[in-house]
């Protein structure tokens, strides 16, 4: 019988998480080596944003619903529930679009909704559904401005690169790239009317305003310009067309707005007078001269001194708001037709009788001989004619955008009009609608004059009112702290002046709390029935979950307190502060069945201190604290006596963040040198200093039961890494802003995020497994692409810089033919 083969000589058993290598036999890596294999982290939910600064919110569905811009996102909001009935999510994500934002949104028919993106991307959406069911690809730069026609059927869409790009919605499909713009396209319209009272220009025309001061009417069929409109002194900010399609209103750096009278299909065969008309595109004009697609009726001045934000037509074609930076809005009333005719005889006279006073000081003369003033000589309606200061609205906060909304008719004598704020909050107004009978026309709700008038009181007049507030589901400011309770179900962040309770399933703010002072640090106590808050002003607050009330409110610190860490065993807690100083604090039980806290013993240092943490053994004597303090060392303590254990230093600015591993061999460190340091807790030896990230290192956190962690920074990224191999597996992008808090659960299931753009992000764990050298590879690409789109925009920037002493009939010609379809 021949002999056995002997059995092979079999290793060491396999640490948990690492598994052979299938490369290996390729030589990726080297025969023999294992390699750790990582589970994905993907977005998974944004909440806390109701409406983002950067984009303009609607109203959809007369005043029922309104959209608002919610950072990547499109939120649907039912005012009168106050809830959020839907988000309209994009459906896929391109490398290097993961923090793209809303920058303006637009109404579409059959409840459709397009979005224009910061990545220059335009997305149409079904609101009503929630689905995505277009996408284009046309700018390098921001969407700033869209519009439609009344039947939905194109679309124009200006960017911060200058062009002008119009696309067919029902054969997806671009139309045309209009250039000719040296700035960035702030407003676009399409000449069509969208109501009733008009009939358009008589041609498929688009007009756009931009930075450079102009503003310029294009026909869509020809892809040329038509007419150039100059005046402006400054940046043409806002530009708005009236239902009817029958004026056209430019806001500029000035206090005044400008009127144009658009050309109807009955003014096409009319022939004009003077060498402002449009000829033909071969200079030819056969003769006879038209009539300009946009005719000058002057100025109307405005109240506010500020540039305008944002110019809109209230349905009814009868009122105009005006938007400046702060915190009022300018709503101007159009007359009517007769009332128009009876102030431009009145003013008519007075330029007669003003030119008869002027002749009889001149010591009289022959009638024949007379100067006619211009404004007797010529009767034609003018702006001030039309237009008249109104109402002006006023909020408690910054105003980013408003919107009419969209029913005509009034109910009850009044329309509403939907404010979205700085603040991340919605206001709704009630402004009552006055049209003026006889002589006297319509009475301004607030009159600004000298102190000496008395105007005559009417007791009909009402003031704009506020009717309701949508502020529950987010923070006023930036989102400073998070925490995740035990059981993964709820959420605590602070912002500024109040602190929130999530429901992290829902994504429903359950409970909302003021605190005494501005919160700058929170954990759940335990048992996950009670959060507490640290403040700048020294105090510990606790909050109670099922009452949302604070029942107990301590002055902890004579400075603030910069960090909060709770025991292992659960029994108490400690406070970092900046009064040099780290307390401890023990939990106890008061009359009524409120949880309180009480101060047990002090750790004097000789700095501030800027965090603190527990080591995770259960054993007393083996309990260790460690502190960050603000000369860039990490001092460690025994937490029985208090007594110095170990001295780490090494960062070159103060470390704002720990944390120590559950088995409490590691401690990781990140500081403002962005860098991150993991050290040996055993001896304090560091084992590794990497460069992490591209500014600070805001928060730490370590998977429980795992040597892996992550951290955020304020280059508003992610990171997740391995603290024994040192790599790092994982960047997630997303943020808009930077990223201050960072909570994990216990589970490793999901990390949450806060940051300065307001939102809470979360973050959930799949099975889908991360191979380390193919995220290497993405992230080159990454930067590779990056520097790519950065000089293209250097190559248009240069080109426009080049050509700013071409004359303006070079810019009507600077057209390109070449359509833009869809990716």
């Amino acid at each position: 019988n021949p002999k056995p083969e002997p059995e092979p000589k079999r290793g060491p058993p396999l640490r948990p998480g690492l598994t052979p290598n299938p490369l290996g036999a390729l030589g990726l890596p080297a025969p023999g080596t294992m390699q750790r294999t990582y589970l994905r982290y993907v977005p998974e939910h944004a909440f806390g944003v109701i409406a983002t600064p950067r984009g303009n919110s609607l109203y959809a569905e007369g005043d029922q619903l309104a959209l608002t811009p919610s950072l990547r996102d499109v939120g649907v909001w039912h005012l009168k529930q106050g809830s959020l009935l839907r988000r309209l999510t994009p459906e896929s994500t391109t490398p290097g679009t993961e923090a793209e934002e809303v920058a303006s949104l637009t109404l579409l028919p059959g409840g459709r909704v397009a979005a224009g993106y910061t990545s220059g991307v335009l997305r149409v959406f079904d609101y009503k559904t929630g689905t995505q069911e277009l996408a284009f690809h046309g700018h390098r730069s921001a969407v700033t401005c869209a519009d439609g026609t009344a039947d939905g059927a194109f679309l124009a869409t200006g960017a911060s690169d200058t062009d002008v790009v119009v696309w067919d919605a029902v054969a997806e499909t671009g139309v045309c790239r209009l250039r000719g713009h040296r700035g960035a396209v702030t407003a676009v319209a399409f000449l069509q009317p969208k109501g009733s009272g008009g009939n358009g220009a008589g041609f498929f025309g688009v007009v756009s305003a931009s930075q450079d001061a102009l503003v310029k009417v294009w026909d869509v069929a020809a892809q040329h310009c038509l007419q150039t409109v100059t005046g402006h002194r400054a940046e043409v900010w806002a530009l708005a067309l009236n239902p009817g399609a029958t004026r056209l209103v430019t806001g500029s750096e000035d206090n005044h707005l400008r009127v144009f009278r658009v050309r109807g299909e009955e003014d096409v065969d009319e022939s004009g007078g003077d060498g402002n008309a449009i000829v033909a595109a071969n200079g030819e004009s056969g003769g006879a001269s038209v009539v300009p697609a946009l005719t000058p009726m002057g100025a109307v001045a405005r109240q506010l001194t500020d540039k305008v934000n944002q110019l809109a037509w209230h349905p009814s074609s009868r009122y105009l708001g005006v938007l400046v930076p702060g915190k009022a809005l300018e709503v101007f009333h159009v007359r009517d037709a007769d009332e128009s005719k009876r102030k431009m005889k009145r003013r008519l006279r007075k330029a007669k009788a003003k030119g008869e006073k002027e002749k009889e000081k001149e010591g009289g003369g022959d009638d024949a001989t007379a100067v006619v003033p211009a404004a007797a000589a010529a009767p034609t309606l003018t702006a001030a004619d039309e237009m008249e200061f109104y109402a002006l609205l006023r909020s408690n906060h910054k105003i980013r955008s408003f919107a009419f909304q969209n029913s005509a008719a009034a109910a009850k004598g009044a329309t509403n009009v939907l404010l979205s704020l700085h603040n991340n909050s919605l206001e709704v107004h009630s402004l009552p609608l006055r049209h003026g009978a006889g002589k006297g026309g319509s009475t301004p709700l607030i009159t600004v004059g000298g102190a000496g008038e008395s105007p005559k009181a009417e007791p009909s007049v009402t003031m704009p009112v506020r009717t309701m507030v949508l502020d529950m589901h987010g923070h006023r400011s930036d989102v400073r702290a998070v925490d995740v309770s035990r059981d993964g179900t709820l959420v605590a962040s602070v912002s500024a002046y109040s602190v929130k309770v999530w429901n992290l399933k829902t994504q429903n703010c359950i409970r909302s709390a003021a605190v005494g002072g501005l919160a700058l640090c929170c954990a759940f106590a335990p048992g996950d029935r009670h959060v507490v808050v640290g403040t700048r002003e020294g105090c510990l607050c606790i909050l109670d979950i099922g009452s949302g009330d604070v029942i107990e409110n301590v002055q902890a610190h004579e400075g603030a307190v910069w960090d909060i860490a709770l025991r292992p065993d659960n029994t108490g807690l400690a406070s970092a502060s900046a009064d040099k100083s780290v307390k401890f604090w023990d939990f106890e039980l008061q009359a009524g069945g409120n949880l309180g806290i009480l101060h047990a013993r002090t750790l004097a240092l000789a700095e501030d201190a800027l965090c603190v943490r527990f080591s995770h053994t259960q054993d007393r004597a083996k309990l260790l604290v460690c502190v960050s303090l603000l000369d860039c060392t990490v001092k460690v303590f025994y937490d029985d006596t208090l007594r110095f254990f170990l001295s780490l230093y090494g960062h070159k600015l103060p470390a704002l963040a720990m944390a120590i591993s559950y088995d409490n061999q590691v401690l990781v460190t990140g500081s403002a040198d962005k860098t991150i340091k993991i050290w040996g807790l055993d001896f304090g030896d560091c084992h590794k200093s990497i460069f992490a990230h591209d500014d600070s290192v805001m928060g730490l956190h370590f998977v429980h039961g795992s040597h892996l962690f992550f951290s955020v920074s304020k280059d508003r990224t992610l990171k997740y890494w391995d603290a024994d191999s040192y790599d790092n597996v994982l960047t997630l992008r997303g943020h808009t802003a930077e990223v201050w808090a960072l909570a994990v659960s216990r589970d490793g299931a999901a990390v949450v995020t806060g940051s300065h753009d307001r939102s809470i992000r979360v973050w959930a764990r799949t099975q889908e497994p991360v191979f380390i050298e193919e995220e290497r590879e993405n992230e080159l690409e990454r930067v590779f692409d990056g520097e790519l789109n950065r000089d293209a925009r250097e190559d248009d920037a240069n080109e426009k810089g080049g050509g700013g002493g071409d004359d303006d009939d070079d810019d009507d010609e600077d057209v390109s033919n070449a359509p833009t379809t869809k990716r």
